[in-house]
């Protein structure tokens, strides 16, 4: 967490700061990168990212940017960060490995909030002072569309399938549900005064909204409704994260491969992703192992001799992304993830 002039780090087991890192005047926002290995911070009043290692947790390097950023979003695969620059119509592309800059992106007006689809190909920024949000294409850094939304969008967070974006529009009080695929608003959900940070689970069932009244709204993505209000007393928060896991300690490893293939018949075809992975380590027995599929859980298999699964009617040309866990009766053992585009 972020506060000022430092950056706390605390063990989630025990709710304790284990280490406090000087990092400049106003940290405000933090990202952590797909792997875990590296936090990037940005401040409001410093044209400075700070690269904070999360194994030293000391700061390992500075990224020079035009302004300060107002957020930050790490690409799925870690390779790149997107990073919107505060008063200057730009979005800069940062390559995590140099620690550079290496395009800024035009977009045509200042911006807040910014997020990535769960495959990297896109991502969707919000415009406060235009009421809209653009999307940006991965592959060629051009904004291939612009989305109207509610007053003053703050912030984006993106379903685990991929399949919506959840906009906080401060002044209007409410959220805008975007269709990824038509990129239209399907939904606008009414909730708490200054909606502000937002946060979906990691099965895609509930997204969390920080409020600046001091409290959290919930919605259920499902009926895009809100279901209750969760008071904590703090004014004005910035942003809001969800653990996936904080219990999960890995006992074994599994590998895994993912192919693509089809099977055509009389009147339609079938697209199917084919899953196969690794038992855990020697000694190492799982009772069952749980698909997950852009993060929502799609079967359980028993454990067994046969360790396959297939998952039928993709879509062409879509990107995929299975999470495989092993689980006993305490919980999660091992896991992997594969990703593939169907073909």
């Amino acid at each position: 967490m972020t506060a000022s002039p430092n950056v706390v780090v605390i063990d989630i087991a025990t709710n304790a700061v284990v280490k406090t890192i000087p990092v400049g005047i106003s940290p405000h926002k933090i990202a952590i990168s797909p792997n875990g290995t590296i936090a990037y911070i940005a401040e409001r009043s410093s044209k400075i990212i700070h690269v904070i290692s999360t194994t030293t947790n000391t700061v390992i390097k500075q990224i020079a940017l035009k302004n300060p950023a107002s957020c930050i979003a790490f690409l799925p695969n870690g390779k790149f960060v997107y990073a919107p620059i505060s008063r200057f119509n730009v979005v800069s592309m940062i390559d995590t490995a140099a620690s550079t800059v290496v395009e800024n992106v035009e977009i045509g007006d200042p911006s807040a909030g910014v997020a990535s689809t769960p495959d990297g190909r896109f991502v969707y920024v919000a415009h406060p002072n235009k009421d809209n949000v653009s999307i940006i294409d991965t592959t060629t850094n051009i904004v291939t569309a612009t989305i109207s939304v509610g007053s003053n969008p703050i912030a984006i967070a993106i379903t685990p399938d991929g399949n919506f974006a959840y906009v906080t529009n401060q002044n209007s009080e409410n959220v805008s549900v975007i269709n990824t695929e038509t990129n239209a608003v399907v939904a606008t959900v009414p909730i708490g005064r200054g909606p502000i940070g937002i946060a979906i689970t990691p099965d895609g069932s509930f997204a969390y909204i920080a409020n600046s009244s001091g409290d959290l709204s919930v919605i259920d993505i499902a009926t895009n409704s809100m279901t209750t209000t969760i008071p904590f007393g703090i004014a004005n928060p910035s942003m809001i994260v969800i653990t996936p896991n904080p219990h999960f300690t890995p006992q074994g490893n599994l590998t895994a491969t993912a192919e693509s293939k089809s099977d055509s018949f009389l009147v339609e075809s079938d697209i199917y992703i084919q899953l196969s992975w690794s038992i855990p380590l020697e000694g190492v027995i799982p009772i069952h192992y749980k698909i997950y599929r852009d993060g929502v859980l799609i079967a359980t298999i028993a454990s067994g001799d046969t360790r396959a699964y297939k998952d039928h009617n993709r879509k062409k040309n879509k990107t995929y992304s299975h999470l495989i866990v092993a689980e006993d009766e305490q919980g999660p053992l091992a896991s992997t993830t594969t990703t593939i585009k169907a073909k």
